[in-house]
């Protein structure tokens, strides 16, 4: 955007780079992806950077017509010249973004949810690295990843090339992910501990139910606390763990 893009070339450019960079899109990557979207004029130019590139205007047109034009006449031939040497440029580049998207698509491996659950050895990893954390594990969720094959009706130009390689070089053989969901222990001690004040009180003496029910409403609504640990398999061997929180 700073370099003079659009906010929507700008953006569609990120999420392409993201995809290059981070493929196999992990479970956390896929929501990242998805989660980061543009809201606004997509047509909006934040930044006017000047350009070295020089455009035929009222010079061409007195060579070709031999005729004279006033200064606002030249005025509007220049901006009308430009108009259109920048929407060519557009175009072009808008149909190179619109290929690049689908052959990005095509190059991703398949991530299916495994019904098997985590494996021990993946599960007693995680339980341990939740308690180093001092959080409580709650459920946990395994993806299989199976390789993308590189689409036969691509075009093998210079870009396939480039983002096969890239796609490729970071794929590392990465057969599966594993997730695991916890809550700091002292949220979970806290909220255990509110439960059962309330269930053993009930409703306090002069309040209505309503009133209970709008406070237990405020309650549930609130934001949960929430720690991910996300195990990365290759060859059947987990080589990294990441850990994320909620905000």
């Amino acid at each position: 955007m700073l370099k003079g893009a659009s906010l929507g070339r700008a953006a569609l450019e990120a999420r392409q780079r993201f995809i290059e960079k981070a493929s196999p899109l992990s479970p956390m990557n896929r929501k990242t992806l998805a989660q980061f979207n543009l809201f606004g004029d997509p047509a909006i130019v934040p930044v006017d950077k000047p350009t070295s590139k020089l455009v035929i205007g009222p010079k061409l047109v007195n060579l070709t017509k031999g005729v004279k034009l006033s200064g606002a006449r030249k005025s509007a031939v220049t901006a009308k010249a430009t108009h259109n040497a920048e929407a060519a440029e557009r175009a072009q580049r808008r149909e190179t973004l619109r290929a690049k998207g689908p052959l990005l698509s095509q190059l991703q491996p398949v991530l299916s949810k495994s019904q098997a659950g985590l494996p021990k050895g993946v599960e007693s990893s995680l339980r341990k690295i939740m308690a180093q954390l001092n959080c409580t594990p709650g459920g946990a969720i395994s993806f299989t990843v199976d390789s993308a094959a590189s689409p036969a009706n691509a075009t093998r130009g210079s870009m396939a090339k480039g983002i096969t390689r890239a796609v490729a070089a970071k794929k590392q053989g990465t057969t599966g992910f594993h997730v695991m969901f916890g809550v700091p222990a002292t949220v979970a001690a806290a909220t255990n501990a509110k439960a059962k004040s309330r269930g053993a009180k009930g409703v306090a003496k002069g309040s209505s139910a309503k009133t209970a029910a709008a406070r237990d409403n405020r309650q549930k609504s609130r934001l949960r606390r929430i720690v991910v640990l996300e195990a990365k398999e290759v060859n059947g061997k987990i080589v990294a763990v990441t850990e994320a929180h909620s905000k």
